[in-house]
């Protein structure tokens, strides 16, 4: 691949992680809160946050896919020693394990029913409070991402 398709490529990593961590940050921190203020239904609320979340998440999963593709295809097996690579796919597993196991534990509890001072308003809490944690650090992960910069040739740990 040339140089100049090469940098190409590393501009587009930038601009999409760019608006993937961008989204992240707006939408689990300025839209969610918002809503939730402003809507008198905690239920809508609700929904309509974790839709926003899960469509963000979705598109952190192709932008950090990307990024994981093209460091193991430019540094091979070196890419294992480099800070981003470790960054990229300990974010990823933690929107994979949102996506697959939580979102959809979470679901299923709503759909059985959640009332006050039951078992699985606690269990739904634990889920919330384990995705919330990995949402937060995912965001942290994303700004580290972006104020250590994409490079063409990564800096080893």
């Amino acid at each position: 691949m040339s140089a100049n398709s090469s940098t190409i490529i590393l501009i587009g990593e930038k601009i999409l992680l760019s608006i993937w961590v961008g989204g992240m940050w707006v939408i689990g921190y300025l839209v969610a809160p918002f809503l939730f203020s402003k809507l008198s239904e905690t239920a809508l609320a609700g929904y309509l946050v974790g839709e926003l979340i899960k469509t963000i998440s979705l598109v952190g999963v192709v932008v950090l896919v990307s990024i994981l593709i093209r460091l193991v295809w430019q540094l091979k097996t070196s890419s294992f020693r480099h800070w981003l690579f470790w960054c990229v796919s300990v974010a990823l597993g933690l929107l994979l394990l949102n996506i697959l196991l939580l979102y959809p534990e979470m679901a299923a509890l709503k759909i059985a029913g959640i009332e006050n001072g039951t078992e699985r308003t606690e269990q739904f809490n634990r889920l919330h409070g384990a995705s919330a944690m990995s949402y937060l650090l995912v965001s942290i992960a994303g700004l580290f991402m972006i104020s250590n910069g994409l490079r063409s040739e990564p800096d080893s740990i």
